[in-house]
């Protein structure tokens, strides 16, 4: 294989990993969105402060 093609596969093995990168950032930025705005209506109506609640939440507490 030559230098050429080597580093034309490369380039292409970069951009799709690119490609699947930006797909999970999106789907991981569309959960985070929806559990916030989820628990942040219960927050506000327990009237605990921000830190409280989201540690008590992974906590289990």
């Amino acid at each position: 294989m030559s230098y050429l093609a080597a580093e034309s596969v490369l380039q292409s093995a970069l951009i799709a990993c690119g490609i699947v990168l930006a797909i999970v950032l999106v789907s991981v930025a569309a959960a985070a969105t929806e559990f916030f705005m989820q628990h942040h209506r219960i927050r506000v109506q327990r009237s605990e402060p921000l830190f409280s609640y989201y540690s008590h939440l992974a906590t289990g507490h």
